[in-house]
């Protein structure tokens, strides 16, 4: 993600995706993305026509849990009929 970021232009878009559930590897990814790269906005995922999963709390930034809850999108295997993945959306200001 660092790498990546650090190559995207002012105003570029980054999507982090992963097909993993761990909270570890999304939710805390991001609050961590979050707090280390202040240049980083979350932005609004468009809408699927698959109803996405709760959103778990995670325990690095509990300041950032709201922000991660309203734009990054859970998707679990029962729910989605899929194998199950995350999605975060940032943009660089």
């Amino acid at each position: 993600m660092k790498q990546g970021w650090r190559m995207l232009k002012k105003g570029g878009v980054m999507v982090y995706s992963t097909c993993s559930l761990s909270i570890q590897q999304n939710e805390e990814n991001v609050a961590w993305f979050l707090n280390e790269f202040k240049a980083a906005k979350l932005e609004k995922i468009p809408k699927f026509n698959i109803n996405p999963a709760k959103i778990k709390q995670q325990a690095m930034h509990h300041e950032l849990q709201k922000e991660i809850e309203t734009y990054c999108v859970r998707f679990d295997p029962i729910q989605s009929n899929t194998s199950g993945f995350f999605v975060a959306r940032f943009k660089k200001e």
